[in-house]
């Protein structure tokens, strides 16, 4: 069976304020202590105000925006910095400042021109028209979108703004357009020169075609190893211009930064001068707020532990259905706390009489007579001699003073009404052995379980029970909880 345990609300609040007296010491001793210790501490000493982070930086930002030499300087330092960027890109990027200065690769070819239609002119005619083409063609190769195009086809990308670098033209005494082109690898030299010759031949000659008709042929195509000590002379140009750019940076956030701590030390002696004031004292009141929640808190965890077993436990009536148990009805068990006698006070009545948790004569007999009426009526149905004497028993209720008394309740009213029903106390039937051998004979078995009784008593009460008599009448609930209610007169 599904052994489940709840906890009822009332239970948890009951305990809580009937342990008045428990948390009340604690909260007195936690205030006390926490008051005398804070008591006890020594004043801080004053707090020298340090700048926060923020104000910090608000300061250096005003200093440098509104004062005009601090921002001429930062100015400076912005020019500079991007000028750097500027200076590294090219260092790391520029194809040119990759060449192996000791094995510069050039590959040049001409571009020879013959004109076209030119029966009717002279020969000086011809030479003025093909120094013209000449001219033109020189333009167009050295152009900014001939030096574009270069860079858009081939397996490589490349960076079109450092392609001019790589390429130089001119023209020849023989009236010939020399192309040179050099890279740091020959796979972007032979893209550079296939996209070149492309360019020429498929967009430039077609353009000036249309004015002057002629052919072109690309001759005198050479490759050339080289030594250029220039791009020696280059890098190591950038690289101390890059250097003279950092030291004059450092040199102008020098005079910043200490143009800064000048304005910081002012501003932070100012706060001091502000806030000089005697430092406050500890808060006796907030000291005993603490210790009076401080000691709720603990006062409460000693009630949680010492009554967990009290308001945790089982639902008599739920696990009667589960069971397919017949519920008869509650009796309340009289329990007598000798110590609380001695210590009683008016609030415990109240809180008693406020939770229902006194024992009531009264109530014990009217529900004891309740009970006694639903065992007769059981007893009448069962088959038999209607003057035998049916014994009842109860097992785990030997030795429990407080539930012997209660049925000892429902005996006296059985017996009033003349029954043949005997209520009989065994023991605990995990444990007694006496008490299984009493099940011998019997007319029934009733269980009589409380709501803090443990699994394993419940548990083997019923599979001993059920095994071991046929007839289970049902199941008593002992309302254990019910504390004894004194008058004050007593």
């Amino acid at each position: 069976m599904e052994y489940q345990r709840v906890i009822r609300i009332q239970d948890v609040i009951y305990h809580l304020i009937a342990g008045w007296r428990e948390i009340l010491t604690c909260m007195l001793v936690a205030a006390i202590l926490v008051a005398g210790l804070g008591a006890l501490k020594p004043a801080p000493k004053p707090v020298v105000q340090e700048l926060t982070a923020e104000e910090k930086k608000t300061i250096r930002d005003t200093y440098i925006t509104k004062d005009g030499k601090a921002k001429q300087w930062q100015n400076s330092i912005t020019y500079l910095s991007d000028t750097n960027s500027n200076l590294n890109t090219r260092l790391k990027y520029d194809y040119y400042l990759q060449i192996d200065p000791e094995n510069r690769v050039n590959k040049r070819f001409e571009i020879a021109i013959t004109l076209l239609q030119t029966d009717d002119m002279t020969r000086a005619e011809k030479e003025q028209l093909s120094r013209s083409l000449s001219l033109r063609y020189l333009q167009q190769v050295s152009s900014e979108t001939f030096m574009k195009s270069l860079a858009e086809y081939g397996s490589m990308s490349l960076n079109a703004a450092y392609i001019p670098s790589l390429v130089s033209s001119e023209i020849t005494s023989s009236g010939s357009v020399v192309i040179q082109i050099t890279g740091p690898n020959e796979e972007m030299i032979d893209q550079l020169v296939r996209n070149a010759k492309d360019q020429i031949t498929k967009v430039i000659h077609t353009e000036l075609d249309l004015h002057q008709p002629h052919d072109i042929s690309f001759v005198k195509e050479r490759v050339r190893q080289t030594k250029d000590d220039q791009i020696t002379r280059v890098r190591d140009g950038l690289q101390a211009r890059i250097d003279r750019n950092n030291s004059s940076i450092e040199y102008y956030q020098g005079l910043i930064d200490q143009g800064v701590e000048e304005k910081l030390a002012a501003a932070e002696e100012e706060k001091n001068a502000l806030s000089a004031q005697p430092p406050a004292k500890p808060s006796v009141l907030k000291n005993i707020i603490l210790g009076l929640f401080l000691g709720f808190i603990v006062g409460a965890f000693i009630i949680f532990l010492r009554e967990r077993k009290t308001i945790s436990g089982q639902d008599i009536s739920a696990l009667a259905r589960q069971l397919n148990l017949l519920y008869i009805g509650t009796l309340p068990c009289r329990i007598m706390h000798k110590k609380d006698q001695k210590r009683r006070h008016k609030l415990d009545d109240i809180i008693r009489r406020l939770f229902k948790r006194y024992y009531s004569e009264d109530q014990a007999t009217k529900d004891a007579t309740y009970v006694a009426e639903v065992l007769n009526g059981l007893a009448a149905r069962v088959d038999g001699n209607q003057d035998d004497t049916l014994r009842v028993l109860i097992p785990g209720t030997v030795g429990d003073t407080p539930r012997e008394a209660a049925l000892k309740t429902v005996q006296d009213a059985l017996e009033k009404r003349g029954t043949r029903v005997l209520l009989e106390a065994v023991g605990d039937l995990a444990q007694d052995s006496d008490a299984v051998g009493a099940l011998q004979g019997a007319s029934g078995l009733l269980f009589f379980w409380g709501f803090s009784d443990s699994e394993d008593k419940i548990v083997r009460e019923f599979q001993i029970g059920t095994s071991l008599v046929p007839n289970i009448w049902g199941v008593i609930e002992a309302d254990v909880k019910s504390e004894a209610y004194v008058s004050s007169s007593k």
